[in-house]
């Protein structure tokens, strides 16, 4: 490991000195998926409007390896965004990412909303004068702390229900900053009317270990006319607990990558989280979307203003597993979460050409 990160390190000097050379002004923050083989799929869309060749790319992962190594050397100008902070909190007590900026004389950047660095990045480009885009990723509310202490140029978002939260969380935004340019993975289909749960699934999600959710699951896993499917994340290892609890409740377990082929492969009715955004996702299917409720309760908002069907008890789980399902509410939430929902690769594109002539 100490190897590999050395030669990221002499790798990501060598990019910086080449991007002075070559006049970069222009900077791309994107996160890797695990395991550094491919770019994250939520920067993928909106990387495409985009010449790799002209920007330094600054690249999130944590694992320094052989992989992230290789895809380094695949993509131009890379510089590891990890390794400039782990040398940062070591020995320099600065923002190296900051005397980067000003080495290079960065004039823009473009980047996803990771919160863990949106504030450092919005204070950078206000002490620089830098321009900025940022794209939507994720869940995202009034109540997030994220946007009340960021601002961006100009704000990228998938449906005017969140540009409206932006707006209500930060004042500091004109509405003109805040631009609906769709949801990249959304498909557009026929909405069906559902009476019964009869297809449910329930899915892996990070901090969430079994003991939390166990309760929940042995009420409802002898319900005899529901087929319980349990959604695995790509980014870990199912714990072994989890999986024993699958195989002896004779809940299947599904690797597939992709919500929509998910819910369309098993024909599925009800989505069961903790504070996934697949349950946001899941009334756009005209799927019922029902959250447990936690101490980490990051869809809380959501659960106020009635975009999700909250249960606070397993008692509570298992009677709306056997309740007639509501299309009417779940037909409303669709409505108010995801009108103007379409990804326009077009208007991206004349956004980028617009942020790139812009002195």
């Amino acid at each position: 490991m100490k190897f590999y990160k050395f030669l990221i390190l002499l790798l990501s000097l060598f990019n910086i000195f080449k991007s002075k050379i070559k006049k970069l002004e222009i900077v791309n923050y994107f996160i890797t998926e695990s395991g550094g083989n491919i770019i994250d799929k939520r920067s993928d869309p909106y990387l495409r409007g985009i010449n790799l060749n002209h920007t330094l790319n600054i690249i999130r992962q944590s694992n320094f390896s052989k992989d992230f190594l290789l895809l380094m050397l695949k993509i131009p100008n890379s510089l590891s965004f990890n390794l400039i902070q782990d040398l940062e909190n070591k020995y320099f007590k600065k923002s190296l990412i900051k005397k980067i900026f000003i080495f290079l004389n960065i004039k823009k950047i473009i980047l996803i909303d990771d919160y863990r660095v949106m504030k450092m990045f919005s204070n950078i480009c206000k002490d620089l004068n830098v321009l900025s885009i940022i794209y939507m990723h994720g869940k995202l509310s009034k109540n997030s702390k994220f946007l009340k202490y960021s601002k961006f140029s100009k704000y990228l978002v998938w449906s005017d229900y969140f540009k409206s939260q932006i707006l209500l969380s930060n004042k500091k935004y004109d509405p003109d900053e805040v631009t609906v340019l769709g949801h990249p993975y959304l498909k557009k289909t026929s909405i069906k009317n559902k009476t019964r749960v009869q297809n449910c699934l329930i899915l892996d999600e990070d901090y969430i270990q079994l003991v939390d959710i166990e309760p929940y699951l042995k009420k409802i896993v002898n319900i005899k006319k529901i087929n319980f499917f349990f959604k695995k994340k790509i980014s870990r290892e199912l714990p072994l607990d989890y999986y024993d609890f699958c195989m002896k409740n004779k809940i299947k377990i599904i690797n597939n990558k992709n919500f929509y082929q998910s819910i369309i492969r098993f024909n599925i009715d009800s989505v069961i989280a903790f504070t996934s955004t697949a349950l946001l996702e899941s009334s756009y299917y005209n799927v019922l979307p029902i959250k447990l409720k936690s101490k980490r309760d990051d869809l809380d908002s959501f659960a106020r203003d009635g975009l999700v069907f909250q249960v606070t008890s397993p008692t509570e789980l298992f009677k709306l597993l056997n309740k007639r399902i509501n299309n009417e509410k779940i037909k409303r939430i669709r409505y108010k979460l995801w009108s103007n929902c379409f990804f326009n690769k077009k208007k991206l594109k004349t956004i980028y050409q617009t942020f790139l002539q812009k002195n």
